[in-house]
């Protein structure tokens, strides 16, 4: 999966949307939690409705799981946040 600016997945920060995509992200992580993008998806939607706790909270959960996937996951929300 190519990641986008999350400016263009979330334009306007409709929190339908962003809850929306953190539902998807949850049952993502549920079915594969080993793959990094459920872990990517929870980062944005939480870091966009303004729980950054929380966003953290995946962060360490993907660093847990996988070396190189929590190295991506926290690039990730470093440049996002």
């Amino acid at each position: 999966m190519v990641w986008l600016p999350i400016s263009a997945v979330f334009p306007s920060r409709n929190n339908e949307r962003i809850n929306s995509a953190i539902n998807l992200g949850r049952q993502a992580k549920i079915l594969s939690p080993a793959k990094k993008d459920a872990y990517l998806i929870l980062v944005a939607g939480y870091s966009m409705s303004g729980q950054p706790g929380l966003a953290l909270e995946i962060v360490s959960q993907a660093e847990i799981i996988d070396g190189k996937i929590g190295k991506d996951v926290r690039e990730y929300w470093e440049k996002i946040r």
